[in-house]
């Protein structure tokens, strides 16, 4: 018969509708958790990166000043052993130009960081921020041990927001 629609065919469009709209309900529904992972993946690989440049890196030139730096590095030569010299340069060259810092450090406008050096003794070697810090951005924070020149151990502790 013509104009007659089988109640079988309602059926299927009915449950084909419904699941189409279930799946597409899932994966608008999980769109911001998967955006937020991806934020926070990242500024964790950022953290990570200026830990890694900090403790391993030399820098350019080897001997580097705030006048001459090229490239920001910590390290002496040996593993896991920051020279003094250079965490003091380092502090200079926060504390004169914030933004110069993050620039060589591989940070762009978007991105803050915070790198805070503190010895065993409790003395703070080394707190590098901006001048106003945002509650309202996600924060990731990487912390790693490394020695000074000097024989003292150090807690280095890198936030990128």
């Amino acid at each position: 018969m013509k104009g007659i629609i089988d109640i079988e065919f309602i059926l299927s469009v009915v449950v084909f509708l419904s699941t189409i709209s279930f799946v597409a309900m899932l994966i608008i529904n999980n769109i911001p958790v998967f955006h937020g992972d991806s934020v926070s993946e990242d500024l964790r690989a950022r953290a990570y990166q200026i830990s890694q440049v900090l403790i391993f890196d030399k820098g350019a030139p080897e001997y580097w000043t705030v006048g001459n730096v090229l490239r920001v590095g910590l390290s002496n030569g040996t593993k896991q052993t920051m020279n003094t010299t250079k965490i003091a340069n380092l502090a200079s060259l926060c504390s004169s130009s914030y933004e110069n810092t993050k620039s060589l450090l591989g940070q762009d406008y978007r991105t803050d960081i915070k790198i805070k050096i503190i010895d065993a003794a409790n003395q703070t070697l080394l707190d590098c921020k901006p001048q106003v810090i945002s509650l309202i951005r996600p924060e990731f924070q990487i912390i790693r041990f490394a020695n000074l020149d000097d024989k003292r151990i150090v807690r280095i502790a890198v936030s990128v927001l």
